[in-house]
């Protein structure tokens, strides 16, 4: 009998994420739930597919409430491409078995480059997988090697021509900014480079030392010296440049992507929509509730096994928590913060409660405003996350 410790409406949820935390080594930067050094367990990976499929069965069978029918799915981690190709043959043709796709829209799988061939790439493309995030980083060979990553430069432009004579239509290359020692003309190099590529999509996050990680430190040590803020702002503005003058349009603060090329997944996320997370650390959300796996390969896989869903860190919002959360992801995109869905999602209008503050971010060059929303100006976008907080702190 499948029981659940979190209380969720019996809504209809779009969207489904799985977590796969294998990785080939663990990146120096990386905060993320993953495994480095698991690929010589070939039962490990087995196992874990297994439990992925019955966490999945658990939803899909509508006995937990919510029912499951993705318009989108999206597999990170880790790094899903290091699962053997015959065991990610196992969990995207179970996923089709499962889950009532006929509504689906998109399907992006991660995949680090030199980590599938061409004829792993087909397999994803033959079982439904429509959109590839290449997980690149940088096209700098001394960045890769302090990042940690496990691929060189020409791995990259490898992978993207596999991906491409797979059949996969729909590309992402993700990059990361104010490296250790990086300037604004390896940065732009960078850029270059990932056009050249010619993706859809692009995503270009500015690195954090988050957590215990070796790069954080190696900078608190005094060995590395970090990116200051001036420098780091200063590759924002460039990226935003050079990306828009290629036909990149600033969607979201991080992603840039031509006309049609969004990512429909992290869009829908952005806007406040639900979500189920399944593996291990998978964070979900549903009707103002979320909560996230446990983080924890075996106790996630013992709660599987007993039938019990694995969830931690339960929390319902209040509406007026939600409204405050909603302004914070809403921000990032380019079209803004719409008062009619905060309304839908909340059943708060919170035009009246937020004006002041609305009025004021216009008065000093944050924010545009029209009666439906507002939304940050290129000068906002560079204090998008104080502004958030002020949005959050009005909860």
């Amino acid at each position: 009998m499948m029981h659940s410790p979190i209380s969720v409406p019996q809504v209809v949820v779009p969207s489904l994420y799985v977590h796969v935390p294998f990785c080939l080594r663990k990146c120096s930067y990386c905060d993320f739930y993953s495994l480095g050094g698991q690929t010589e367990t070939a039962s490990l990976m087995e196992d874990y597919v297994e439990a992925v499929l019955a966490e999945i069965h658990m939803w899909s069978s509508g006995r937990l409430g919510p029912a499951l029918a993705p318009e989108t799915i999206y597999f990170g981690g880790g790094t899903p491409t290091m699962l053997p190709a015959g065991q990610m043959r196992r969990l995207l043709d179970g996923v089709r078995r499962r889950v009532d796709l006929s509504r689906l829209r998109e399907w992006t799988v991660e995949c680090n480059p030199a980590t599938a061939d061409a004829g792993y790439l087909t397999m994803m493309r033959n079982c439904g997988v429509d959109r590839l995030s290449i997980g690149a980083q940088s096209f700098n060979e001394s960045e890769l090697k302090l990042l940690g990553r496990a691929h060189s430069a020409e791995d990259i432009t490898h992978t993207v021509a596999a991906a491409r004579a797979a059949g996969f239509a729909r590309l992402s290359i993700d990059l990361i900014y104010a490296i250790p020692g990086q300037t604004a003309g390896s940065w732009l190099a960078n850029l270059e480079a990932a056009c050249a590529a010619g993706t859809g999509h692009i995503s270009c996050y500015a690195l954090t030392l988050e957590g215990d990680t070796p790069l954080r430190r190696l900078v608190e040590s005094g060995a590395l010296r970090a990116c200051d803020e001036d420098a780091e702002l200063a590759m924002l503005r460039l990226t935003r440049r050079f990306l828009s003058s290629r036909g990149y349009n600033a969607y979201e603060i991080s992603n840039y992507a031509r006309l049609g090329d969004e990512c429909l997944h992290n869009l829908h996320c952005w806007q406040g929509g639900d979500y189920i997370g399944v593996g291990p650390a998978a964070a979900s959300h549903i009707e103002g509730r979320r909560w996230r796996n446990v983080p924890d390969l075996d106790a996630w896989q013992t709660a599987i096994a007993c039938g019990r869903l694995p969830a931690t860190e339960y929390e319902e919002l209040t509406p007026l928590q939600r409204a405050g959360e909603l302004a914070m992801l809403q921000l990032r995109l380019a079209e803004g913060v719409n008062y009619e869905r905060v309304a839908r999602r909340t059943g708060i209008d919170v035009r009246s409660l937020w004006s002041g503050t609305v009025a004021q971010l216009v008065h000093n060059g944050l924010a545009r405003a029209s009666s439906a929303g507002f939304r940050l100006t290129d000068r906002g976008v560079e204090v998008a996350d104080e502004i958030a907080r002020i949005f959050l702190g009005s909860q």
